[in-house]
């Protein structure tokens, strides 16, 4: 009674939030409050009502309207990159709920060594696309038995299916991770749920992130050599899957963000700093 939901019908984050609300239902926080979970482009419901914790979802371009400074906590999977909003905390964005669940697959027996799958975007992944263009040409040329699997669609969802691109991430073993039209993606985080070895962008410096194991590049220039290294150590990556897997866990999982949400609800105006990001290296 006290969660007002104001999405669309088939939005891609309810099963994700779905099992975060699953878990704040259980504490004794959780009626004290009105829970609102609002897309941006849907219009609010106003006035906000008293004592509302709302989770503002969707605003890739970091914008948010002067109404949500009346709710009690703000949670966002985006950051405000300019101004203050002092009622703001940042969360994992988590995974795209149009993805199927699937069987996990040992990594002994991942038979993709680089995945990619996604939309061409001139604007952001140019120099990603032709670093990858880069690395296979050198695959190719130096006869390397790497099993590399990338795939561009021209618009969105126009690509793998959700099944196909569940089962393509869920059995490889290094996920590139290129920006999309905000530097924060899905893909981030579905690949860190799978245990994948995560080579992403240069990305924001988020509480979180600073805890995750994972490579952040400053350009994609240097992706095909970063890429024939890992490789070459298939000891450092076997390692860094389960490394990676529990900090899923530990930092992006819905106990993960129910657990955050709580603390910061009982807080009740104590500021938590996001720390400095600093260069990821695995090895």
């Amino acid at each position: 009674k006290n969660v007002e939901l104001n999405l669309y019908e088939k939005a891609c984050e309810l099963p994700f939030f779905q099992q975060i609300f699953t878990i704040l239902s259980k504490s004794a926080l959780f009626p004290l409050y009105h829970f609102i979970l609002q897309d941006v482009h849907r219009p609010p419901h106003l006035p906000v009502p008293k004592n509302t914790v709302l989770f503002y979802l969707g605003n890739e371009e970091h914008l948010f309207p002067p109404w949500v400074q009346e709710a009690v906590w703000v949670f966002s999977p985006y950051p405000l990159l300019q101004g203050s909003l002092p009622n703001l905390r940042v969360i994992p964005l988590g995974w795209n709920g149009d993805l199927p669940d699937v069987p996990y697959v040992k990594w002994s027996e991942r038979q993709i060594d680089v995945f990619f799958s996604g939309q061409h975007i001139p604007e952001y992944r140019k120099e990603f696309e032709e670093s990858v263009d880069c690395f296979l040409s050198l695959v190719q040329k130096q006869n390397h038995p790497y099993q590399i699997s990338i795939h561009y669609s021209e618009t969105f969802r126009t690509g793998l299916s959700p099944l196909q691109y569940a089962e393509n991430l869920m059995n490889s073993k290094i996920a590139l991770v290129p920006r999309g039209y905000s530097p924060i993606t899905y893909r981030f985080f579905e690949a860190a749920r799978y245990g994948n070895i995560i080579v992403s962008d240069r990305l924001l410096p988020l509480w979180y992130l600073e805890r995750f194991p994972f490579m952040e590049l400053q350009t994609w220039k240097v992706l095909p050599n970063i890429l024939l290294h890992l490789l070459n150590k298939p000891g450092i990556l076997f390692k860094k899957h389960f490394e990676v897997l529990a900090s899923y866990q530990r930092l992006f999982s819905p106990q993960a963000v129910a657990d955050y949400v709580l603390t910061q609800m009982a807080s009740r105006g104590v500021t938590c700093n996001a720390p400095t990001q600093r260069k990821r290296d695995l090895t």
